[in-house]
């Protein structure tokens, strides 16, 4: 069965917005649109209906393919508020040329300002979804005495071993910055007072 290699296009036909990417498949019509955590959530917020897939180029093997992705999705690109893409392109390759990784290694060790503010918007954005999610879903919820009592007893019984991973959990999670008080921080304790929870908060923002 023959596999292609394909330099692909997302693009948002309410705000023109755009993704571009690399696939290998051995079906044309797979329904593949794209794997971009930021186009990920756009299509979420719009509908996967008001996306349109489009292939740029049909590449001879996964080396040119991946070059492709490096030439075009540059740091240039990525500083544009016009797409989805956060990381310039290459990051997928595996057997690729030396000439290939060496751009890929220089572009992603020293990224721009530019893509570093676009990085940590999208982290927060992120973390702010997720954040009102959990407050939705969890949102007067209250445990039964049943409930209570198994949680106090799971917390008596817990292993050393099992409380050294969860401080090393905790540890390796990543610090984020609340968009309205500017204070930083992590875990779950954090983004639970901060973000659309936040005492900064201007009232009437949604």
């Amino acid at each position: 069965m023959k596999k292609y290699y394909l330099l692909y296009q997302t693009t948002n036909l309410i705000n023109n917005k755009i993704y571009i990417g690399v696939h290998q498949t051995n079906n044309l019509d797979d329904g593949y649109m794209g794997s971009g955590t930021a186009l990920h959530y756009a299509m979420k917020k719009y509908g996967q209906e008001n996306f349109l897939w489009d292939i740029l180029k049909y590449c001879k093997d996964e080396d040119e393919m991946y070059a492709e992705e490096v030439r075009i999705v540059n740091e240039e690109f990525i500083s544009s508020k016009d797409n989805y893409n956060l990381m310039t392109g290459g990051l997928g390759g595996r057997n690729v040329s030396l000439e290939t990784r060496q751009k890929q290694s220089i572009s992603h060790c020293n990224p721009s300002q530019k893509t570093r503010e676009k990085l940590r918007q999208a982290i927060l954005n992120r973390s702010k979804t997720l954040t009102q999610y959990i407050g939705d879903k969890n949102r007067g919820r209250k445990n039964t005495p049943e409930t209570i009592k198994k949680m106090q007893i799971a917390k008596q019984n817990m292993t050393n071993e099992h409380k050294e991973n969860i401080k090393i959990a905790l540890k390796n999670k990543p610090i984020v910055c609340c968009i309205y008080c500017k204070k930083t921080g992590k875990g779950g304790n954090f983004t639970r007072h901060h973000f659309d929870n936040c005492k900064e908060k201007p009232h009437g923002l949604a």
